[in-house]
Parts: structure tokens; C-alpha cells; sequence
């Protein structure tokens, strides 16, 4: 009997409960009254990281700032001295990381970095105002660490220069400037536990924490479980108080303990003041979770099937949850014209030891995908998500001769399966004892022929290399046929005569494909 099309649907799609996603600001941005408003008429607040210059902003780095770590706003620091080295041609790289971080949505502070403001300053921020004028994803940041006496009227000139070049975007200017105009954001630099560097700004006009860290070693508890609450209660406090900011640093050394896998840096029992250590509290702050947004782990990786986490076995469907490193709205793989599923799809890409695998579906909490079918049992294969160019971690998955699961009907667990006559199962219509059923599963493991990975199964039914058990209410029932389904991918058939000892109700199915038997519970109807 053929596997109903249908089937296909069966591939649910489920999420990891999170923080909820922040929202991106559409600009270009203003300020009204002690609100930073956005194109769209919604309060926005900005919440991001530093990076250390235009070089850093790299697709990745701002997509994993995005889409990983849940901030809408990422610091550059632009330095006056290379603008004087090179002109233009360093205005168009801060250009192009301009352009990559408002594909990642991602709101830019630019900060002129420079030791003391100058009329070289003045120059600076009229060429880079006037190349960035037209960027409605950018913000102005006068200076990025002013020396203490500084003239007041050096920030009014600064401002004034800014706008004489026509451009309308926030500027931010240091606390305690007073400046006149429209659109300012008013900027301090905290350190975690160092007090209050607003006063009573906050809920008055627009204020935004530059670039806020563990700088102040004097103001820090020695135990380092009492310096993350004191970063908790610095973010609470921003949050509650409508205060914009920046953490320091997006980098090894900051907030990441490394630049390959962007693995946030955490307070272990052995950490010291003047080490790493607030990025997991930021990431946990920021996503509801320490390891944050688009993080392979064991757990969130089953069968398409259903069921507890899940090793790999050759030619299975796997479903990967994973937050934020899939299209919006969801996307369902479609054969080419050569007759195979895409290997990217929305964006996606799905890589198996750096080799991308067929996607049947990809969206913003999950992706089924077919595993390949050259993995070799007793070894462990290296999975990796990448979606427009952010990567997830890498992830060592087990694989296994089989992992056999029953597809079934979601929350009820009844087997997706047919009677004898071909009409589907179920309470309304269960099957005879001692009748032919046939169920549908995946993750049984090789077939003889072998089939092509992301192509559907041929006919004749390519049949399993392994032995196929069934058990059903703990009775062994009589195994016809077990092999693939043709015209699906990854899908087998499962053909076996029931008990004849069965007694009416609801009955407990357990697949068996070599050693291996399945783990998720799922029933079948008898009849009397």
C-alpha cells in the first residue's frame, strides 16, 4: 500500500520558549520628548554591543549580534586619525559596514574615537556626516571618551557641523552638555557598580549608556556570583529606566570567550576583576537562555518523527530546533528539476561534517532536514546552521546504525497508519486482530539499493539492510515488508500482521530496526 501524501504535514513545527525577539528600529530615528521613536510611530529603545572598529563589522559578527545575542544596535568606533590618513577610502568602509549591519537590522552608533576634540574633529564629523546623511540606520556619537574640562561649546560646535551638512539623524552628545537642537541623545559611559552617572535624566530627555562594563575594579564584590547579579541588576535598571545602551566588548577578551564560535564569556568559580565574564549574563538577559538564540544542542535535535532527542543515522529525518536561523514566514523544500530537495532553502544551509544536506523545511524556530545518507555508523558527524551568513556553534551528533520512530498524529500519539483496506486508522476505525497494517517512520537506517540523500525512494521499494521488529501491546507481531516508501524522501514503510491475540482499545507500538527500537510512545486502534 502506498504512504499517503498527506504525510507530508506531519513535519510540525514547534519552538524553544525564549525572550521575546527586540524589536529592530526602522529608521530614521528621532527623539520625542525622553523617547527614541521610530520611523513606524513605535518607542524604540536601543540595546547592543561595541565593536572594536569598522573592520570587526563583518556579516557574521553583526548577524550573530542580531539574530544570536537579540540586540538592534551595534557601537562602531570611527577613529579621526585614519579618516586623515585616508580619506574617503575609510569612509567607505565604515559605508559598507554600514550597509552590512542594516541588513542584519541592526541600528549603528557611530563614535568619533579620537584623544582630545580638535578642528580635526570638526572636519571628521562634516565629511562623515555628509556620507552618512542618507543612512537612516545611523546615530552620531560626538566623541567617544571626552577629557574632563572639556569646553561645552566644543559639543555645540560639533553639532552645529553635523547639521550644517543636512543631516538629521540623533547625535549624541555627553552628559551634561547643553546643546540646542533637535534629535539629541544624551551619552555617559557607566561602569557595573560604579553609581549613578544619569542623575535625573532618565524619563526627562533620551540618555544612552555608550559603552558599559566591569571597568571600575573598586566598585566590584570579589565573588564573582555577586558581580552577575550586580550586571542583572545594571540591565533591570537601564530596562526599567528607559536607558539605551552598548556593552563593552564584542570581542574575545569582552563579552565572548571566542571568535569562532561567538560562545559568551562567563563568571566561572576561578574569575578575577579585570577578566572576561558578563557575556553569558548579558546573552541570558537579552534571550532568556545563557547560551542564547541560534545554539545547536543535543537536546533540541529528534527525529522528524517525534520523540526524545535523537542521534543521526543514515538517510534520517532529523528535526533541529533552533531560534532565529530560519526565513519568516516558513519555508517547505521543493524538488528541482533534477528531482532533489534543496540544500539551501530561505537562507538556510544545514551542513553535515561542512557538507550541505537536503532542508524539507526551515523557519524561524525549525528545520527538518534529511541526514546524509554516507554517515558512518559509530563515528560522530559535526552539524552546523548557517542562515544569510550567521553561523551556529558546531555540534558533535552521535550517529548510529538506526533510530527508528513512528510517525504519529501529535498530541494524541496515534500512529500514522492504514488498515488493511487502506483507510486510515483510528479510534472511529480500528483495525482487526490478526489484520495487515502498515505504518510510516524514519531513522531505519540503510537500504539495499542504496538511495540517493534528498532524492524520493525509487520503485521497487528499496528494503532495510537490518531486521524490523514490531511489538504492539508487547506481542510480537509478523514483520511482510520493511524498506522505503517510494516517491518520499527519508520515509519508510513498515507492512506487519497484528497479533491475533489482541484485545480491543488502544495499543503501544514499539519499532525495532537492528538493535535499536524506538523511544517515543505511539498507539494504534483495535477492534474487537
Amino acid at each position: 500500500m502506498p504512504a499517503p501524501r498527506p504525510l507530508l504535514a506531519l513535519f510540525a513545527v514547534a519552538a524553544w520558549a525564549h525572550a521575546p525577539i527586540t524589536p529592530a528600529l526602522a529608521g530614521p530615528l528621532r527623539t520625542e520628548g525622553a523617547r527614541i521613536v521610530d520611523s513606524t510611530g513605535a518607542i524604540g529603545q536601543l540595546r547592543g554591543a561595541v565593536l572594536p572598529d569598522v573592520d570587526a563589522a563583518t556579516t557574521a559578527t553583526l548577524g550573530v549580534m542580531r539574530r544570536r545575542w537579540n540586540f538592534n544596535a551595534v557601537r562602531i568606533p570611527v577613529r579621526v586619525a585614519d579618516w586623515q590618513r585616508d580619506g574617503r577610502a575609510y569612509l567607505d568602509l565604515a559605508a559598507a559596514a554600514v550597509a552590512r549591519a542594516r541588513e542584519a537590522e541592526l541600528a549603528v552608533i557611530l563614535v568619533a574615537e579620537e584623544s582630545t576634540p580638535s578642528a580635526a574633529t570638526r572636519a571628521f564629523w562634516t565629511a562623515c556626516a555628509t556620507q552618512f546623511r542618507d543612512s537612516p540606520n545611523v546615530i552620531f556619537s560626538l566623541f567617544r571618551q571626552p577629557p574632563a574640562g572639556t569646553d561645552p561649546a566644543v559639543w555645540q560646535d560639533l553639532f552645529n557641523a553635523i547639521r550644517a551638512t543636512g543631516a538629521r539623524q540623533i547625535v549624541a552628545s555627553p552628559v551634561g552638555a547643553t546643546i540646542t537642537g533637535e534629535n539629541i541623545l544624551y551619552e555617559a559611559i557607566p561602569a557595573v557598580g560604579g553609581g549613578n552617572v544619569f542623575g535625573n535624566l532618565p524619563g526627562r530627555v533620551p540618555v544612552y549608556a555608550g559603552e558599559w562594563g566591569l571597568t571600575d575594579c573598586s566598585a566590584l564584590p570579589l565573588d564573582p556570583r555577586a558581580v552577575s547579579d550586580l550586571v542583572f541588576t545594571t540591565l533591570y535598571d537601564f530596562d526599567d529606566r528607559g536607558i539605551s545602551w552598548t556593552a563593552s566588548d564584542f570581542t574575545p577578551g569582552g563579552l565572548l570567550l571566542d571568535a569562532a564560535e561567538y560562545e559568551p564569556a562567563s563568571f566561572t568559580p576561578a574569575w578575577r576583576c579585570g577578566q572576561p565574564g558578563m557575556g553569558q549574563t548579558v546573552l541570558t538577559w537579552m534571550t532568556g537562555d545563557p547560551i542564547g538564540f541560534g545554539y545547536l544542542r543535543k537536546e533540541a535535535i529528534s527525529s522528524a518523527a517525534g520523540g526524545p532527542s535523537s542521534p543521526a543515522s543514515p538517510g534520517q529525518l532529523l528535526s533541529l530546533y533552533i531560534e532565529q536561523m530560519g526565513p519568516a514566514p516558513d519555508q517547505f523544500g521543493r524538488l528541482d528539476a533534477t528531482g532533489k530537495l534543496p540544500a539551501q532553502l530561505g537562507g538556510t544551509t544545514v551542513l553535515f561534517d561542512g557538507e550541505p544536506a537536503p532542508i524539507l523545511f526551515a523557519g524561524q524556530y525549525q528545520i527538518n532536514v534529511q541526514a546524509p545518507r554516507t554517515l558512518t555508523p559509530g563515528t560522530e558527524t559535526l552539524l552546523q546552521v548557517i542562515y544569510r551568513g550567521v553561523p551556529s556553534n558546531r555540534l558533535r551528533v552521535e550517529v548510529v546504525p538506526a533510530a527508528p520512530e513512528i510517525f504519529h498524529d501529535g498530541s494524541r500519539r496515534n500512529a500514522i497508519a492504514l488498515n488493511e483496506n487502506g483507510s486510515p486508522n483510528s479510534t472511529a476505525n480500528p483495525a482487526a486482530p490478526g489484520s495487515i497494517i502498515v505504518l510510516f517512520a524514519t531513522g531505519t537506517g540503510l537500504t539495499a539499493p542504496t538511495g540517493t540523500t534528498g532524492q524520493p525512494a525509487p520503485s521497487p521499494h528499496p528494503v532495510l539492510t537490518q531486521p524490523a521488529t514490531l511489538s504492539v501491546n508487547g506481542l510480537p507481531a509478523e514483520v511482510l515488508f520493511a524498506g522505503e516508501a517510494p516517491g518520499f524522501i527519508g520515509l519508510s514503510q513498515i507492512n506487519a500482521r497484528l497479533p491475533r491475540q489482541l484485545t480491543a482499545g488502544s495499543a503501544s507500538l514499539i519499532l525495532g530496526v537492528g538493535d535499536r527500537k524506538s523511544q517515543a510512545p505511539v498507539t494504534l486502534s483495535v477492534r474487537p
